[in-house]
């Protein structure tokens, strides 16, 4: 699922600045527009090296799920999350410059963003844990599967495809229709609730260790 994430977060983070000086600003109080700039901030500074592995994409795509999940209807967390990736604030120049500075005050703004600092507490029902960890390791697949084949390696690749594979064949049909599950649609909206529950306990790396 979204292979295009580790593309874009790439793009984002690549495109030039200016010579003028970087304006240092605190994060608006909407959370789109701060989200937006913690993602863009995030993925500037993990990019340093030209590489983005699957540990930080996990780390800066906490923020366009957390916006998706403020401002969207709770079912359609999973279709916003793109669009809301893919674009560029206003300031992105200035954001670019002072990363670093800005994934500071996101973490102060949001501390469950933050890897480590939340512990997770899966769901006690079966299904319901399986649903969050297929939801987070599905999603998160698509960039491990890009990074693999952009690198040759993948940090996380082995790990959210172990998880996949369990929930798989835990989710059988006859186990999706008990929950009320009946086609693809229905699925991704499930998904998108169970990622909305996984940015509210905290760093998806956190969530993804936990369903390991």
């Amino acid at each position: 699922m979204m292979r295009w994430i580790l593309a874009a977060a790439l793009a984002l983070a690549a495109i030039g600045t200016s010579p003028a000086a970087a304006q240092q600003r605190p994060l608006e109080s909407d959370v789109e527009k701060a989200s937006q700039t913690c993602w863009l901030a995030s993925i500037t500074q993990f990019s340093a090296d030209g590489r983005i592995d699957g540990y930080d994409m996990a780390d800066a795509f906490w923020f366009p799920i957390e916006a998706s999940r403020v401002v969207t209807a709770k079912g359609e967390i999973l279709t916003q999350v793109q669009t809301r990736a893919s674009e560029i604030p206003a300031d992105a120049d200035s954001v670019r410059k002072s990363a670093a500075f800005y994934v500071s005050e996101c973490s102060k703004r949001w501390p469950k963003s933050v890897r480590g600092a939340t512990p997770i507490k899966l769901p006690d029902d079966r299904y319901d844990r399986e649903l969050l960890c297929g939801a987070v390791a599905s999603l998160m697949l698509g960039a491990a599967q890009e990074e693999e084949k952009s690198y040759g390696t993948s940090t996380t690749l082995p790990v959210l495809k172990k998880i996949t594979d369990r929930v798989i064949a835990y989710q059988t049909d006859a186990m999706l229709q008990q929950h009320g599950i009946t086609d693809q649609a229905d699925l991704v909206s499930q998904y998108s609730l169970a990622i909305g529950r996984a940015v509210r306990m905290g760093n998806l790396n956190d969530v993804i260790r936990a369903c390991t």
